[in-house]
């Protein structure tokens, strides 16, 4: 199964974390530096980490082929769930896994409301821009 996060949020959450987490191999005080747009448009910026590693592509330009390999791989083995759905999800994954209650409730009573409560602007406006330009394959 898959837990998937929307890629804008993952962005700038990975953006954050980087910029602080000095204890990280993946730590770059250069983005403590930049904006977000900054960030956005520098090499610094993950570059389809999960394309590429679906399609085995992991340099070079990726092809509108290679999006739809990957999304028909994810299709067919791939039980997927949503991130800010997190309770759906984790509710899907134990119908279809047959996990007991027992199981559902140490994930359902461990921390709460999950649910991203984010509400930068920045974020929201980048995420309906990205929404509404799309992709017409979903």
């Amino acid at each position: 199964f898959a837990l998937f996060r929307h890629p804008v949020d993952r962005s700038l959450s990975m953006y954050y974390y980087l910029a602080k987490a000095s204890w990280d191999p993946y730590y770059n005080p250069n983005l403590a530096k930049m904006s977000i747009e900054q960030y956005a448009k520098s090499r610094y910026i993950e570059n389809n980490w999960l394309t590429r590693f679906l399609v085995g592509k992991p340099g070079g330009k990726l092809k509108h082929a290679d999006m739809l390999l990957a999304k028909k791989i994810i299709k067919f083995k791939c039980l997927v769930g949503l991130y800010d759905d997190i309770e759906v999800s984790m509710a899907r994954f134990q119908r279809y896994f047959g996990w007991n209650s027992r199981v559902a409730a140490a994930v359902d009573g461990s921390s709460g409301s999950n649910k991203n409560n984010n509400n930068d602007e920045g974020a929201s406006a980048c995420r309906a821009d990205a929404v509404l330009r799309g992709d017409k394959n979903v």
